[in-house]
This record gives C-alpha cells, sequence and structure tokens, in this order.
C-alpha cells in the first residue's frame, strides 16, 4: 500500500518538470529562431558587400541594414552601422557620378574618333578603340594605355578634338578609379561593422543553443530520474541493470564505443556489462586501426596520384616540345644533318635536299665527306675535328660539292652532343648556302674600288695604283706620271641632252683612254668629269705628251651617246714623280694646277706642271696652313656694317662681315680666303664661328640698350650643301647665345639659290630665322621662282648701285626691284651705296634700308658700341675707318 501513493507522487511530480520545462525550451526555441534568422539576414548582407561590383540599388542595401538593425541583439550596434551606411551611401552616390561621367567622356572619345572617318584607315581607329576598349575602360593602369595608344594617336594624325577626348577620357578614368577606392574603403569599414555584428549574433545563436541543449539535457535527466525512482520502487535489482545493458548496447549499434560506467555488485548483469564493455573496447581499437590504416592508404594513394599527375604533365610537355622541335627542324630555311660519333648520317631535313640536292634517302648512311669538294686540306679537316674534341662545336666557311657537281659556298657550325653521363651521343650540323653573299662581297668589292658608271678603278683604288707606281719607280730609278684630265664643254652636253647622255659619254669616254695605254697602266675615274692615267716606269718625259697626245687624237673622233653623235675634247695637266712632289696627295694637286693652266690656254691641251705653277703651289700651300693656324690662333675678326634707314638714319641692323688677321698679309678680305677654305674644309668650322660670335655680338649690343631689328650673316655655298650640319650650326648659335630666332638674318646669293637649297632654307624659316636674298638683280632669277622660295628679304646688287643713276637700264631695273620688293611684302636693302647721287637716287624712288661706305665703313664692334642709334649723317667722313 506504500507503494502507490509514492508511485503516484513521483508521476505528479514528473509531470510538473515536464510541462516547466516545456515552457523553458519553447521561449528559449524562440530566441534561437529569432537570433538564428537575423544571422541569415546579416549573411546576406555581408553577401550583398562583398562583391568587386558596386550594388545595383545602394537603397536596397540601406534597407536590408535597417531589418538587422533593428533586432534587439543589434541594438548597441546601430549608431556606428549607420555612420558608416551614411558614408558607404555618400561614397556609391560619388561612385555612380564618376560612372557617368567616365562613360560620357568614352562616347565622346568614340564619336571623336569616328568623326575621322574617311581620313584615318578604318584598322587603326578600329584599334586604339579596342585597345581604349580593353585596357582603359577596363581600369586597368593609365600608363600602359598611355604607352600604347600615343604611337596609334600620332600614326592616325590625331585632331586636336581626338587628343582633347583623350585626354579628358584618361582624366575621368583617373577620377573613376580615385572614386572607387574611397568607395572600396567605405565598403570595408561597413563591411567590418556587419561582421563584427555577425560574429556576436552567431556567439550569442552558439550561446542560446547551448542552452536549449542544457535543459533538454536537464529535463531527460529529470524525467529519466523520475521513471527511475518509479522503477527502483518497482524493481531495483532487475529494470536498472536491463536498461543500462540496453543503453549500452544501443551506443555500440550506434558505434558509440566508450566503456560505460560498471555496474555495482555482481551476478550476472555485472558479468555481462563486463563483457559488454570488453566488447567495445576490441571494437573501438578495431575501428582506430582500421582509421589509421585507411589514412595512410589514402595518404599514399593521393601522393601516387600527385607523382602521375606530375608524370603525364612532364611527359605532355615533352612531347609538345619534340613536337616543335621537329616541326622547327622540317620547317627551317638551313640545313641540318644529324651524325652517329662515327660520323654516319642519321637524319637531314628538307632544306639539305634543297641545298646539296642529296635527299634524305641518298644520305642518310653515308657520311658528310659525300659532298667533299676537294678545296680544302687535310690539315684543315684536323683542325675541325681538333676543335670538335676540345671545344664541343666548330664553325666556319667550307667548300663543298652539289649533287650535280656545282662547288659552292656554305657556313657551317657543328655541335657535339653528350648525354647526362657526358658520354658523346651525336653531332648535329647546320649549314646554309652563302653563295649569294659571297657574290655580295664580290660586287660590293668591286663597287668600293671601281666606279659604277665606266667600271674604271674609282679614286680609291687610284691612289692605291698611284702608291704602287711610285713605289715602282723608286726601286727602278725612273718616273711616274699623272695625267689629269678634265673634259671640255662637258657641262653644256649635260644640260643640252641631259644626264642619261651625258653618262654615256663618260662611259665612252673612260673606254677610248682605256685603249691608249698599256695594261700596266691605270686609267681611273676621280668623279665627274675628271679621269687620271697613271703611267708606270717613264724614262722621260716625251713618253707621257705622247700618251697625252694619242688620247687627245683619240678623243677627237666623234663618240656614240645614246643616239646621238657628240663631239668632246679634254684638257690635261701632267706632274712627274719624284720632279714635282714626293707624295700622292702633292702630286695629285701639281696635275690638278698643270689641268687649270691647260684649261686656261684653250681646249684639248696638256701642260706639264712647271717652275712658275710649283711657286704657285707653294703659295697656295703656305695659305692653306696659315689659314688653318689662323682658326686654331683665333685670328678671324668679324666687322660691322650698319643697314639704315632712308630719312632719319637710324640703325636698322649690322651685316656681319668676315676679316683674317694674317700674320704675313695684315687684314685680308674673304675674296682673298673664302675659295680656299671651302677646298681644305674649313668653311664649316669658320662658318659656324661666325654665326656664334655674330649672335653673340647682338645680344651683347640688346643687354646694352641697343635696339636692333636683325644681324646679318652670309652663307657659304657649301654650307647649303649641307643641310644638316648647317641647321645644327644655326640653332647651336641662338641656343648658345639666347638670341631671337628672327633677329638673325641669313644672307645667300642668287647662284645658291635652288630648288634643292629650298627645303634646307624652309626649314630654317621654321625655326623663326629670316632668309635674305643677297646680289639681286645680278642673276637669272624669276618672278615665279621669286614667289616659289622662302625668302623674307633682299639685298639690291652693288652693281646696280654703282651705275645709279646715270645708266638709264640699271635705274630702271633698280626702281623695279624697289616696287617689286613692295609688292611681296619683302624688305629691302640696296647695299654698295658710295655717292650722294646714289643715295638720292635710292631715297627718291623710296627704297626702305640703306648700306654702303658712302653711309659708314665695316668696323669692329667696339666702334658702334660708343655710337647712338642713329648714325651721324652720310657725310662719307664721320665714320671712316
Amino acid at each position: 500500500m506504500r507503494i502507490a501513493p509514492r508511485l503516484s507522487l513521483l508521476v505528479v511530480l514528473a509531470a510538473a518538470g515536464v510541462v516547466g520545462m516545456a515552457v523553458a525550451l519553447e521561449r528559449l526555441d524562440r530566441l534561437y529562431q529569432d537570433e538564428a534568422r537575423l544571422l541569415r539576414d546579416i549573411t546576406a548582407l555581408q553577401g550583398a558587400l562583398a562583391t568587386d561590383e558596386p550594388p545595383a540599388d545602394p537603397k536596397a542595401v540601406g534597407a536590408a541594414l535597417d531589418a538587422v538593425s533593428v533586432a534587439p541583439a543589434a541594438a548597441h550596434r546601430r549608431p556606428e552601422l549607420s555612420s558608416a551606411y551614411q558614408r558607404w551611401f555618400r561614397d556609391q552616390a560619388r561612385l555612380a557620378d564618376a560612372g557617368a561621367r567616365l562613360d560620357a567622356a568614352a562616347a565622346s572619345f568614340r564619336d571623336a574618333l569616328a568623326g575621322r572617318e574617311g581620313l584615318v584607315p578604318e584598322g587603326r581607329r578600329e584599334a586604339l578603340w579596342t585597345l581604349t576598349r580593353d585596357t582603359l575602360l577596363a581600369h586597368q593602369a593609365v600608363a600602359a594605355w598611355e604607352q600604347a595608344a600615343i604611337p596609334l594617336l600620332d600614326a592616325i594624325d590625331a585632331a586636336p578634338d581626338l587628343r582633347e577626348a583623350s585626354r579628358a577620357l584618361v582624366a575621368a578614368v583617373e577620377a573613376y578609379r580615385a572614386r572607387r577606392a574611397d568607395a572600396e574603403a567605405g565598403t570595408r569599414i561597413l563591411l567590418e561593422g556587419v561582421n563584427r555584428l555577425a560574429r556576436e549574433v552567431g556567439a550569442a545563436t552558439d550561446t542560446r543553443a547551448g542552452q536549449l541543449r542544457r535543459w533538454r539535457d536537464l529535463g531527460i535527466a529529470v524525467l529519466t530520474l523520475v521513471l527511475l525512482s518509479a522503477g527502483w520502487v518497482v524493481s531495483r535489482s532487475i529494470t536498472v541493470p536491463l536498461g543500462r545493458l540496453r543503453c549500452q548496447l544501443e551506443a555500440i549499434s550506434c558505434e558509440n564505443l566508450e566503456p560505460g560506467v560498471p555496474l555495482s555488485g555482481g551476478g550476472e548483469f555485472a558479468e555481462l556489462d563486463s563483457t559488454l564493455d570488453r566488447l567495445a573496447g576490441r571494437l573501438q581499437a578495431a575501428r582506430s586501426a582500421l582509421e589509421a590504416r585507411v589514412r595512410e592508404r589514402t595518404a599514399a594513394l593521393e601522393a601516387a596520384n600527385l607523382t602521375l599527375r606530375e608524370e603525364v604533365s612532364e611527359r605532355r610537355l615533352a612531347e609538345e616540345r619534340l613536337l616543335l622541335a621537329s616541326k622547327v627542324l622540317e620547317s627551317a630555311s638551313e640545313a641540318v644533318l644529324i651524325t652517329r660519333p662515327d660520323a654516319t648520317i642519321i637524319h637531314v631535313n628538307p632544306a639539305f635536299t634543297q641545298i646539296t640536292g642529296y635527299s634524305a634517302e641518298e644520305a642518310i648512311g653515308n657520311k658528310p665527306n659525300l659532298m667533299k669538294s676537294g678545296r680544302h686540306d687535310e690539315s684543315f679537316y684536323r683542325a675541325m675535328w681538333e676543335s670538335l674534341h676540345a671545344r664541343g662545336s666548330w664553325q666556319g666557311q667550307v667548300w663543298d660539292r652539289r649533287k650535280d657537281g656545282r662547288i659552292y659556298p656554305k657556313w657551317l657550325t657543328i655541335n657535339a652532343v653528350r648525354n647526362e653521363a657526358g658520354e658523346l651521343t651525336h653531332y648535329v650540323g647546320l649549314f646554309s648556302d652563302i653563295t649569294g653573299m659571297k657574290e655580295n662581297e664580290h660586287r660590293l668589292q668591286r663597287l668600293a674600288h671601281h666606279d659604277p658608271l665606266t667600271g674604271l678603278p674609282n679614286r680609291n683604288l687610284f691612289w692605291d695604283r698611284l702608291g704602287q707606281a711610285m713605289a715602282v719607280a723608286d726601286r727602278s730609278g725612273q718616273r711616274a706620271a699623272l695625267l689629269l684630265f678634265d673634259l671640255d664643254r662637258f657641262k653644256q652636253v649635260n644640260d643640252q641632252h641631259g644626264h642619261p647622255v651625258g653618262d654615256a659619254l663618260l662611259a665612252g669616254v673612260g673606254e677610248r683612254i682605256g685603249e691608249c695605254v698599256r695594261k700596266t697602266d691605270t686609267v681611273a675615274r676621280l668623279g665627274g668629269d675628271e679621269f687620271c692615267v697613271v703611267l708606270s716606269e717613264v724614262d722621260e718625259r716625251g713618253r707621257a705628251a705622247r700618251v697625252a697626245e694619242k688620247i687627245a687624237a683619240s678623243l677627237e673622233a666623234p663618240l656614240q651617246a645614246k643616239g646621238r653623235e657628240l663631239f668632246i675634247s679634254a684638257s690635261v695637266g701632267i706632274a712627274l714623280y719624284p720632279d714635282d712632289a714626293r707624295d700622292a696627295e702633292t702630286l695629285l694637286r701639281c696635275a690638278d694646277m698643270a689641268m687649270y693652266q691647260a684649261k686656261s690656254q684653250g681646249r684639248g691641251r696638256h701642260v706639264f706642271f712647271g717652275a712658275a705653277l710649283r711657286e704657285s703651289a707653294y703659295q697656295r700651300i703656305g695659305l692653306e696652313r696659315r689659314l688653318q693656324a689662323g682658326l686654331a690662333q683665333d685670328r678671324f675678326r668679324l666687322l660691322y656694317q650698319p643697314q639704315v634707314h632712308a630719312g632719319d638714319w637710324r640703325i636698322s641692323g649690322f651685316e656681319a662681315l668676315l676679316r683674317w688677321d694674317d700674320p704675313l698679309e695684315g687684314l685680308v678680305g674673304p675674296d682673298r680666303f673664302l675659295a680656299v677654305a671651302e677646298e681644305i674644309g674649313l668653311i664649316r668650322d669658320l662658318g659656324r664661328w661666325v654665326l656664334r660670335e655674330a649672335c653673340r655680338q647682338a645680344v651683347s649690343w640688346e643687354q646694352a640698350g641697343r635696339s636692333l631689328d636683325r644681324i646679318a650673316v652670309n652663307l657659304a655655298p657649301r654650307q647649303l650643301l649641307e643641310p644638316a650640319e648647317l641647321s645644327a650650326d644655326v640653332e647651336a648659335a641662338l641656343g648658345l647665345s639666347g638670341l631671337a630666332p628672327e633677329r638673325l638674318a641669313l644672307e645667300l646669293t642668287e647662284a645658291q639659290l635652288s630648288e634643292s637649297a629650298a627645303a634646307t632654307l624652309q626649314h630654317l624659316r621654321g625655326l623663326g630665322v629670316r632668309v635674305v636674298l643677297d646680289n639681286f638683280g645680278s642673276g637669272m632669277t624669276s618672278l615665279a621662282q621669286l614667289r616659289r622660295m622662302p625668302i623674307d628679304g633682299l639685298k639690291l646688287d652693288r652693281a646696280l648701285v654703282r651705275e645709279l643713276p646715270a645708266n638709264g637700264e640699271h635705274a630702271a631695273i633698280a626702281t623695279g626691284i624697289i616696287h617689286l620688293a613692295r609688292e611681296l611684302g619683302l624688305w629691302l636693302v640696296a647695299e654698295g651705296v658710295e655717292n650722294a647721287g646714289q643715295l638720292a637716287f635710292l631715297t627718291q624712288h623710296g627704297c626702305p634700308l640703306l648700306q654702303g661706305h658712302y653711309l659708314a665703313m665695316p668696323q669692329p664692334a667696339a666702334v658702334w658700341s660708343e655710337l647712338g642709334q642713329h648714325l651721324p649723317g652720310p657725310s662719307g667722313t664721320a665714320l671712316q675707318p
């Protein structure tokens, strides 16, 4: 009777405990579900913020953030998240605005590029747009785009609008990248806040889950306790052990092999519990051992798979390399043959067959001596094999024989191939046919020593032959003679019949001269219409004279040139070695002086170099040496003659006039030395010095307060023949002095004015320099040519001014030139004003600028530095030297 109340009390207590636990579990579960839902919302928000691209709708992100932050678990983070979101939203708005500007700049650039249609090839426009889309609009480095796009812009002659559009596009990309960097920084800050909230909510959710588990475990424990109590009451000795054994069996069936708490007491239940524990222990040990073996086997299989994949990859790479090497070998333009160490050929490529004529079947199994030409002795091949054995390679030129018997040169490279053990396995030979190269070398060698028009020795070979003749004369005690020919009136033939006829005439003359001398003598063409004959072993002057007369007689017969019958004669200068000179250059100069003496006596004559010419030559040599020393010793001077405005005598500018302070002759004018300076190659150095000194002086006057329109410098004819050097000298003179380019005027004569000089003058004008045509009125310059040439001013020729006003023809020409210069917008200077009559005429007819001795003599710069801006007047005496 006492058991039933106890069981009833236990049932009541169990029911009360179950109800209480159910209520607690429901509340905990509701909190857990809320936190889990909040965690999912936070995870979605993290995904929206973690993307590389800007969100399509930033406000949607704000709505999601509001939904998260209103949760009780996120209340403490709400101010931080709100501040971060405001910055993020502002950065996203700015980024969207920068993106819109970038799209507009790209559209403008594309429209500007499309506007070049018809002026720019489609391919170049498409290439530029593709480069812009793939590089610049993909937000890559702007420097990479500029490095590739600027040459394309230059290549399509980009218009200003296209270049402006490209600059705007680059600026828009830079702005977009800056805004994107700000937006990414704001996103990182917002994402960090969301991540912190996620961690906190996740931790709270884990805590709640733990509480649920503890309450669940507690409920199960209480219920179990009640049931056990009831069972204890029913049967303490049977139910409890059986329940324990059943739980242990269920745990074993679920692979929970951890040993349980042993039953107290003895009996069959305790033994059965102990047996089950031992069985669980053995099963746990067996499972641990099995898991260890599985792990070991899995690791071994993974290592084997990795090794296998590496081997497959290496084999595939090796196969690709072998295939590539095979294709390269078969498509190579150089012949390739591979031999065994005993030189037996085992492989050749198609180029081998093409060069040698032997097919692969004919070559394989034979040795390379199959192609041996016989031109090389045994020592050649012995040296080849010694190099191969010592260095493992050899290369050089080899003469071989083709299958058809033709001998040809080839460039051969042989390399020894060894295996990993260092053992020789093969020889690889690579060669190419250099027949064409050898022929080109021969042609180049001939061109280097022979005139291409006549086939005669040129100047280079002439010097060699002349040196040989002089050496023979020294050994034999005889003479060598040099005959220098210059064709009479050849320029007229060229001008009248054209250069093709003139070239044909030169070839015929060379052939005629060659027929008049011995094979041991040399006939050479030095250039233009100049020919030389070198006679060896001349015993007396008469032989040289007879050869000259024989050549002159042969030229008397008409020559056929391009279907025209022409007559020509030659003037000959003769110099003898060692009578007239002891070196080749002096001997040629002596013959040249004798030739000019012959030309002055009439056509078809010959003249020997004599005492009078020798004296002239000595004077010329002395002049050349003094000129060279004068340049080195700074013995050149500049005098300045003013160019003044007619009427008020204001100095407009100066002309720089070169003088040479010769220690023998004193102050020498350019007529005495300028031609010699050109011949000996001093003219560029002199011209460079004049330009720099004149520019320096002009700047010095400007710094002292003198106002100048220009400083004028004369150009020598040879300076215009070297346009690159002239341009460099002018730019250097302006750069070193600081003179404004428009203050420099370069004067050249009508004789120097040509179509070829126009490009040079145009370049100089492009620098800002003024160009003046000197001595105008003395030549044949036409009005059309005057309009076409790039000139800024004219100088009236002194020969016209000299006869004014008495010579009516000269007066009419001078008046016409004054009006012409005014109509063409050219400034005009009348030079050579020597008297009051000339001054009055020129002033009366409106010549704006005057220059001459009547106004002022050329003076050193120091004299003009002491005078004012105006001349005292044309007294003819005030400014005498």
